[in-house]
């Protein structure tokens, strides 16, 4: 079960160091280019998944399936820090909270379709490869249409005055100069990320204790 857990885990592992990382890189590159990189970090985790399954004989394949969950965790540290740029830059100052606010509840909502799926695909341990597979075709469309149909990281024309004037700090500078001093942000950032570390530890471990306590799976 240990093994099992780390499939969830290592979001968290991951999402710790890199997390900072795909900030600054989202501010040096611009958004297309971030979405373009989570959604092939995403589409390989999810081949490199299928490997075991599609190459018999595969040594050591729990370590394809943790290689690919990883690259997706990568992948994911790139999507959840996109909301806030896309709504900055291509909505108007009255319709930002809202586009901020669908954007960002598109991670977790994608997380519920998945736990709601995996048991209607997953009967029995012979049906783990149709899972893969069934999760590898939308991760290869999102590759597919972000790689095409992107073509900007800004639209043409500013949605509002306060895109066209907007001026914000170097990374690092903003980061050194203003978060780390701002007191308010440093009680916001502690409770709130040790909130959401307490949730996903408890949910990615629920259903063991669940079953416990005479829960069916």
């Amino acid at each position: 079960m240990e093994q099992v857990n780390w499939l969830s885990l290592v979001y968290l592992v991951v999402s710790t160091p890199f997390g900072v990382v795909a900030i600054w890189i989202l501010d040096s590159v611009g958004l297309r280019a971030v979405t373009i990189l989570g959604a092939w970090l995403n589409f390989a985790g999810s081949v490199l998944r299928m490997v075991p399954c599609m190459v018999v004989g595969t040594q050591n394949p729990f370590a394809f399936l943790m290689g690919g969950q990883s690259l997706c965790a990568l992948a994911q540290t790139l999507v959840i820090f996109s909301p806030a740029k896309l709504a900055a830059l291509w909505f108007p100052e009255h319709q930002r909270t809202t586009a901020n606010m669908l954007a960002t509840m598109s991670n977790p909502l994608g997380v519920l379709v998945a736990n709601v799926l995996s048991p209607a695909l997953v009967k029995k341990g012979e049906d783990i490869p149709l899972m893969l597979g069934v999760y590898t075709i939308p991760a290869g469309v999102v590759c597919l249409l972000s790689t095409i149909c992107l073509w900007e990281s800004v639209p043409p024309t500013p949605p509002s005055a306060g895109a066209a004037s907007s001026t914000s700090e170097k990374f690092l500078d903003g980061l050194k100069l203003q978060l780390v001093r701002n007191k308010a942000y440093v009680i916001l950032a502690v409770c709130l990320g040790g909130v959401i570390g307490i949730f996903s530890s408890f949910s990615a471990l629920l259903e063991q204790i669940l079953c416990a306590s005479s829960y069916s799976s």
